[in-house]
């Protein structure tokens, strides 16, 4: 930050957009909604206006700047897309126009992933315990440093650049990791293929088999018994790190066919 920037209130280079849409029953609208944390700003759902319960919603148009009332202090902000034109918002949502003469979208769009620019949004809440919401009074006053036009748009293409260079690295490690497993399945199966063992009846290297009861089971925050998915499992892998899970008394409904049965014995 350059201290020769002058510090303007967020509310001098953004206009709250008070633009409706009647909704029509059978016309199909994108809804919206933004990521905490600076992850963008993406589509929630596409809906009729029938399953809509409001007769008006708040139109966005890309570029403009949304944040949302109740996450802000999370970093839920950012620029709507232009796949997201013409979607529908709720007041939970405030859409903002930028003043394009003083302040460069993209610029603002990153700052608004700084934690920074969070740190304020948080400072702009207010609230008690579970109900904090976003004071767009106290946003408005927010200041923010601004350095000249040119100048922001110097640091946009810096930012972007280096962004770039951040998705090819993660493209790069995300191609190693998928050749590096390739590999290891290959090797894998080369060496079961070249074994020279008899092979047995499963029932021989369990403990117990069970018939379990075909459907999913009631998962609980905080249970203790891992809920083995197709997706924990690959191949010489079992990842039971972010496996769902479920608690004893559901584990024990589930696996009572495999319990011992007392049966009277007839004489």
């Amino acid at each position: 930050m350059n201290a020769t920037w002058p510090t303007i209130p967020l509310g001098d280079v953004l206009r709250r957009s008070e633009r409706t849409i009647p909704l029509d029953s059978e016309t199909t609208y994108k809804e919206v909604t933004v990521r905490m944390n600076g992850k963008g700003v993406v589509e929630r759902r596409q809906v009729k206006g029938i399953e809509i319960a409001a007769d008006r919603r708040y139109k966005a148009k890309s570029g403009q700047f949304i944040i949302s009332r109740i996450d802000a202090r999370n970093g839920a902000s950012g620029l709507v897309p232009d796949e997201l034109n013409g979607a529908v918002v709720t007041n939970d949502f405030p859409l903002f126009d930028v003043a394009e003469d003083r302040l460069d979208a993209a610029f603002l769009g990153w700052m608004s992933k700084t934690r920074s620019f969070i740190e304020l949004c948080k400072h702009a809440s207010e609230g008690t315990t579970n109900r904090v919401r976003l004071s767009e009074d106290r946003f408005k006053a927010l200041t923010i440093a601004l350095p000249p036009l040119d100048e922001q748009r110097r640091i946009v293409a810096r930012v972007e650049e280096l962004a770039a260079k951040v998705d090819e690295a993660r493209g790069l490690r995300s191609l190693t990791l998928d050749e590096l497993a390739a590999l290891r399945s290959t090797q894998s199966r080369r060496v079961f293929e070249s074994l020279q063992a008899a092979t047995v009846p499963l029932e021989m290297v369990c403990a117990a088999i069970i018939d379990n009861l075909h459907s999913n089971p009631i998962y609980a925050e905080g249970g203790t018994v891992p809920c083995i998915r197709s997706s924990d499992v690959g191949f010489g892998v079992l990842d039971l790190a972010n496996a769902r899970r479920t608690d004893e008394d559901e584990y024990r409904r589930r696996t009572v066919r495999g319990e011992l049965q007392v049966r009277a014995v007839q004489r």
